[in-house]
């Protein structure tokens, strides 16, 4: 087993390559017409010369963790090319092979579809108690048949500033029982984790008694969706907050609260995103979280701020001000 972006891939560099292959025989793609497997790499015909089709393969695909030789050390899945240095890690790789320059995003996505969803869905529930009051459970997401019931648009969603491609795009809704909007939350193959309902009449915000929130990220589904033009990210504390970027065509996700978790961050690291932009509250809690945020992630990424003002949250940025919003590093 191997790891790709911290997620575990079930199979071998060998096992990849082929399926690979495949595919991309099937699709009319000349790439990988020759491999060759040694002690520490798949070897393949290198893509990014000779187009595509050299004799002899002189690319290889680590299949174990290796050093440097300078100290540092580059996981299983580097692809490197010993003839004209051409090197990626393997989502990028995938996605060069499709014809996209996306940063892996694709690459990652046929990943995970092909390695980590069909091992999870075949694997078999055990049936193990940790202790006397804990066991292990299976997954419920909200169901289609759910979501359904509350797919109405209200006023309070215009007066918070949201578009109707928005409200549909982020399956925004009104649940009439509870007299509050609803926001689904996905993991990152779209399923409907929970839903967190905001109240109309008055801020409240409603959870699922199983929802795990510091477990995800509001909107980060939508990102992965979106990678091959997202450039910079937004990070805010409330789906409405993050919504009214999404307006705005600034790309953002939302924390569900002002607790940056450890999972969290870990969704963070793993986007081919290197900017971000903190957006929380300004207030004492806020300013905990974007030092957190600076603290966790800024050795691998940049970490920016902006200046409200006089203003409160995203949601009540004038025009002016987001024709002029100038983020600094933080």
């Amino acid at each position: 087993m191997i790891e790709i972006w911290n997620v575990p891939i079930v199979s071998g560099i060998d096992d990849i390559v082929d399926l690979l292959r495949v595919e991309l025989s099937s699709q009319k793609v000349n790439l990988l017409r020759d491999t060759k497997n040694t002690f520490d790499n798949v070897m393949v015909t290198c893509i990014a010369h000779g187009d595509g089709v050299e004799k002899h393969p002189s690319c290889g695909i680590s299949t174990i963790r290796k050093s440097d030789g300078n100290g540092g050390h580059y996981p299983a899945g580097t692809v490197h090319c010993f003839t004209c240095g051409y090197t990626v890690d393997l989502p990028t790789f995938i996605s060069n092979c499709f014809g996209h320059n996306d940063r892996g995003y694709n690459g990652f996505k046929w990943l995970t579809s092909n390695f980590v969803n069909l091992a999870i869905e075949k694997r078999k529930p055990l049936d193990i108690k940790l202790s006397r009051e804990q066991e292990v459970k299976e997954v419920e997401f909200v169901s289609e048949e759910e979501l359904s019931k509350y797919r109405f648009t209200h006023p309070y969603m215009y007066h918070r500033k949201l578009t109707d491609e928005v409200i549909d795009y982020f399956d925004v809704g009104y649940d009439k029982e509870t007299d509050s909007l609803t926001f689904p939350v996905h993991d990152i193959h779209g399923n409907t984790l929970f839903i967190q309902r905001r109240g109309v009449s008055k801020k409240t915000f409603m959870n699922a008694d199983h929802a795990e929130k510091g477990s995800t990220l509001y909107g980060y589904y939508q990102v992965l969706q979106n990678l091959s033009w997202i450039k910079e990210l937004i990070i805010c504390e409330s789906p409405i907050d993050a919504l009214t970027c999404w307006t705005r065509r600034r790309p953002a996700v939302a924390t569900l609260g002002v607790a940056l978790t450890k999972e969290q961050i870990k969704l963070l690291q793993r986007l081919p995103i290197t900017k971000f932009i903190e957006g929380f509250d300004r207030d004492r809690a806020g300013r905990t979280a974007a030092e957190k945020l600076k603290k966790r992630l800024g050795n691998t990424k940049l970490i920016y701020t902006v200046d409200w003002g006089d203003t409160k949250d995203w949601n009540l940025l004038t025009d002016e001000q987001w024709e002029t919003l100038q983020p600094t590093i933080l």
